[in-house]
Formats: structure tokens, C-alpha cells, sequence
């Protein structure tokens, strides 16, 4: 058990109190709240009835057509003052209706006193609960078959005592309290010199209009019957509170009184969200936090417009991460503070939302076969998904086993994109078959796109310029291996590289076999030895491995 337990938990009997802050009136005779002690457990309810009498007041103050006052509670004073809020409480209820004054009751008139309730606190009212109270009509008595209130004088049923003048048990059953207890029939009043005194029940004597019942303070066990405007009796109210109220278990209570904590609920977040809704996935729900010292939230969902369960309670974060059932259609969640007390706020709800069926992601275009290929192909693309917000591409190039990496990002649906390959990554593959593999991947599905091409070079142009200290006259050029076949080679040679035109010579015919002789002798911009070579392949592959320069 937690340091805060629910007053419906602890046992009948139990006492409480409001603190001052929150209940300054009326006080007992020492100048603390009153003391209350539950006496019936209701579904959503809890009574709980004033251990001592508080005060003495008359029930109902003389009217022009009943002296003794009106035994039908329902428009009574004193109902009327038990639950006013206000200074200035009293307004008439019928057109015979009069105030509790000093010409109206016997004694302790109450007309100028504040409505009871004014002394509460107004999260200590919030916690009051309205009530409907069965009531009994008698014979030739004024009184009424119900009356709803917060705060009201208990009846001989509830009590124990047997009213012999009901024509039924319409007001009420004995609360569970004093069933077996008898604590119904002497209570102490402090104020009246430490002694037992009487008090009023709500139930009017049948054989009149002006008397209503009062629990005898010589404690025999019976009632007896006074005027409704007799001021001498005492007040011993029931309150109703809802059933979340709290008492702290790690608190000493004074004389066996526990404090009674108000309703100390946060505010409800005040937004709501979540992230993609996706069949068996996991969706991330988010709210702000709300203000107060130890707060916590409990949080629920439905599925397809069904009963909301709970998903979690006592969370301290501001996030939590469902899993969205398979077969949902629609998902909807909400979420309330708590506060450290176990006070509830609100529900804070958010719409129904449509649950989308995962599919894969969809790389545009379609897989293909490109050909021959002499030089990097550009390529663009775009990836799409109804059912994710980011994925990750790669690109990669694929041949014979191996593959080379191209590029691995995240990208956003609907963003074009462009193959990242060029001279470089083109330049160390061989020639022969591969293939562009481009794959998108949302985390649970795999998207692959396949371009399929051949690498062919149709042709290799290699030049290279050597200084040299003097002007070069003869040059022999090898190549390895020789090219075969019937591949165009094309070869030229320059002994003035470095001149602003230089002048080149045909070698072809010299190359692999012969030394050229430079027919050219000028040579202003320094000595040097410089080659052009190209092969241009026809039918057959050509390999070319490495160049072997000699000159004089």
C-alpha cells in the first residue's frame, strides 16, 4: 500500500477532517474543522456523517399557516442553509415560506449566519457529491417522497431507529454504520458543558404538518417529535464526497482523526498526438506536461470504436510507445494527470484516428536493361510510402560477387533523387556485365530496384609530357601488351611539348617496332618528349597494361 490510501478502502468508522485551509466554518468548539466519520460506501460515494453535533438551529422557522414551522424538509431552512455557499442564503421556497429569524424560531436564530458551505473551500465543495434522498410522505404530514442534496440531516432509517409512524421504509436503509454499532443514539456536543444532546432527523412525524423526529440525548433508544421551529436541537449533518478521496496513511492521526485531502487534480494536458498510425507497428504518443509536484499520468485507448482499456498508469514521462493492433482499423487514445494524492483531471481525448495498412515503399520507374554503357549513366529517382514518414536507401553497384557502395542515406517520401556515381567509381569496373542496385527499406518492407548494364570502352586516349635537358631526335614507344586485332591506333609524338605549338609527328607506324626520328629541330620553350596515343577498339578487346618511353 502507497503513502496515499483511498478513504473507501479504510474500514466504517473512520474519521476525518478537511484541514483549516480548506474548511474554516463552522468549527468545532476548539476551533478545528469538523470531525466526520464514514458511515455507508456507495458505488462513486462515500457518506460521511458529522461525529458531533455542531450546532443548534430549528428546522424550519414559523409560517403564517403552520406556527410550529414546516416538517417538509425538502423546502426547509435548514436544507436550504446546509447547502448555500453564499452569505446572504435565504430565499423564500413557496409563497408561505419564512426565514429562520428571531420572530420565527424558538431560539439560536440563523437568518444572518453564512450558508454552511461558505466555509469550504472551493476544491473541498468540489469534492461534494449531490445526492438523491428518498423521503417518506405521511399520513398528515407535509413531507415529500424525495429531496437531491450535498449536505443533509440524516433519517430514523438511516440512523437504526424505527419510525412506527412511516407508512414505508421510503427514507432510506440503515447505513451499514449503524447497524450494529448504536452509535445513533447519545452523541457528546463540546459547547453544551461536555453533555449529550439531541439532535434533528430529517423525518416529519405523521400525525401533523409543523413536527419533525429528534434523536432523544437521554440515549434510550427512541425518538421523540418537536416543532420544526424549535431551536434547541442540534445539527449533526451527513455530507456526500466522491469516492476518490484520499487520506494520508503515513500521517499520525489526532485523536484517531485522519486529514481528508481535497481534490488536488491537475489540469488535463492540453494537447494530444501521435505518430503514424500503422497495423502492428509502433506509434509514439506524445503530451505536454502538466503543472504540479509529483505528477503522473494514466493513459488509455480504444480500437475501432470500443470500450477504452487501459494502457498504462502512474507513467512520469510525457511519452509512451504503443503497438497498434494487427487488425485495427481505427485507434483512438486519451490521457489524464494524476496528481501524487490520486487525484484525477479530465480526460484529455483525442479523435478517432484511421489505422493505415503497412505497405512497402515504391521506388519510381521499374527495373531495367540499359545496354552497353561507355560512361556513367545518370539516373533519377523518387521513393514514396503510404505508410512511413522516412526510409533508407542504398545505392549500390553489383558485379561477379562483388559490390561497390555507392551512397546510404535516409530519405523523405517524395524527394527526388539522383545517383551518386561518376569517372571515379566508373573507372574500377571492368568491362563486362553489372548492375545498379538501388534498395529502399522502411524497417519492415524492402524495395528493390535493378538497372542492368554492360561497361564498354570503346576507346583509350593516353598523353603524357616529359622535360628533358636538350632537344630530343629519336624516340622508340612500346606498348604492352601489343595491341591485335583489328583495333585503330593512333600515336603522336612531340620533341617541343613546352612551345606554344608544338609540333606533333606520326609514330603510329614506328610503335613497338622502330625508332622515330623527330624531323622536328626548333625548340623555344625548353627541351621535351611528349606522347598522344589512342586505341580505338573495333571488334575485339583491347588491353593495355602499361607504356615504355625511350628517347635520345
Amino acid at each position: 500500500m502507497g503513502r496515499w490510501q483511498l478513504l473507501k478502502d479504510r474500514p466504517l468508522g473512520t474519521a476525518v477532517s478537511f484541514s483549516a485551509a480548506h474548511q474554516k466554518y463552522p468549527l468545532n468548539e476548539t476551533g478545528t474543522p469538523i470531525t466526520w466519520i464514514l458511515v455507508r460506501k456507495e458505488s462513486g460515494k462515500l457518506f460521511l456523517l458529522s461525529k458531533y453535533i455542531l450546532c443548534q438551529k430549528a428546522v424550519d422557522g414559523k409560517e403564517s399557516s403552520r406556527v410550529g414551522g414546516n416538517n417538509a424538509y425538502g423546502s426547509s431552512n435548514i436544507d436550504q442553509w446546509l447547502n448555500a455557499t453564499a452569505a446572504n442564503w435565504y430565499t423564500a421556497r413557496h409563497s408561505t415560506d419564512a426565514p429562520p429569524s428571531a420572530g420565527n424560531v424558538t431560539q439560536n436564530p440563523y437568518q444572518s449566519e453564512p450558508g454552511f458551505l461558505s466555509g469550504f473551500s472551493a476544491p473541498a465543495q468540489s469534492m461534494l457529491v449531490a445526492h438523491s434522498l428518498p423521503g417518506v410522505k405521511m399520513a398528515a404530514s407535509s413531507g415529500e417522497s424525495f429531496k437531491t442534496a450535498k449536505v443533509f440531516l440524516p433519517s430514523q432509517y438511516n440512523l437504526g431507529l424505527y419510525n412506527y409512524d412511516a407508512e414505508s421504509t421510503a427514507e432510506g436503509e440503515t447505513w451499514p454504520y449503524f447497524e450494529s454499532s448504536g452509535q445513533s443514539v447519545t452523541v457528546a456536543k463540546t459547547g453544551i458543558n461536555g453533555v449529550a444532546a439531541s439532535y434533528w432527523m430529517r423525518t416529519p412525524e405523521a400525525g401533523g404538518n409543523d413536527r419533525m423526529t429528534f434523536v432523544d440525548a437521554v440515549g434510550d433508544g427512541y425518538f421523540k417529535y418537536a416543532n420544526a421551529n424549535d431551536g434547541s436541537k442540534g445539527i449533526r449533518p451527513c455530507i456526500v464526497i466522491a469516492d476518490n478521496a484520499t487520506v494520508d496513511t503515513q500521517f499520525d492521526p489526532i485523536d484517531s482523526v485522519y486529514p481528508l485531502y481535497v481534490n488536488d487534480a491537475p489540469a488535463a494536458p492540453t494537447t494530444l498526438s501521435t505518430g503514424l498510425l500503422l497495423q502492428g507497428r509502433p506509434v509514439a504518443i506524445n503530451w505536454p506536461a502538466s503543472v504540479g509536484s509529483g505528477v503522473s499520468y494514466t493513459l488509455q485507448r480504444s480500437v475501432d470504436g470500443g470500450s477504452f482499456t487501459e494502457l498504462v498508469t502512474g507513467l512520469t514521462d510525457t511519452t509512451y510507445t504503443d503497438i497498434v493492433p494487427v487488425a485495427a482499423s481505427s485507434y483512438q487514445v486519451r490521457v489524464c494527470a494524476v496528481s501524487a494524492r490520486g487525484y484525477a483531471s479530465v480526460w484529455k481525448t483525442m479523435d478517432q484516428q484511421q489505422v493505415i495498412v503497412p505497405a512497402p515503399p515504391v521506388i519510381s520507374g521499374s527495373d531495367a536493361d540499359w545496354g552497353e554503357l561507355t560512361a556513367p549513366n545518370t539516373y533519377r529517382y523518387t521513393v514514396t510510402s503510404t505508410s512511413a514518414t522516412a526510409m533508407k536507401v542504398t545505392e549500390r553497384l553489383v558485379s561477379s560477387g562483388n559490390e561497390m557502395l555507392l551512397r546510404s542515406y535516409v530519405v523523405q517520401p517524395g524527394e527526388e533523387n539522383t545517383v551518386q556515381w561518376g569517372l571515379t567509381e566508373w573507372m574500377q569496373l571492368a568491362d563486362g556485365s553489372h548492375s545498379l542496385v538501388i534498395t529502399a527499406a522502411d524497417g519492415t518492407f524492402t524495395t528493390v530496384r535493378t538497372l542492368c548494364f554492360s561497361r564498354t570502352v570503346p576507346a583509350v586516349e593516353l598523353s603524357r609530357a616529359i622535360a628533358t635537358d636538350a632537344v630530343v631526335s629519336k624516340v622508340f614507344l612500346s606498348v604492352f601488351p601489343t595491341p591485335v586485332g583489328d583495333a585503330a591506333v593512333t600515336c603522336l609524338v612531340s620533341n617541343n611539348p613546352f612551345d606554344q605549338q608544338p609540333v606533333w609527328e606520326n609514330c603510329a607506324h614506328n610503335l613497338n617496332l622502330s625508332v622515330h626520328n623527330m624531323q622536328n629541330t626548333t625548340c623555344t620553350g625548353g627541351g621535351g618528349i611528349a606522347y598522344r596515343l589512342k586505341i580505338q577498339k573495333n571488334t575485339a578487346d583491347v588491353a593495355l597494361d602499361r607504356i615504355v618511353v625511350r628517347f635520345v
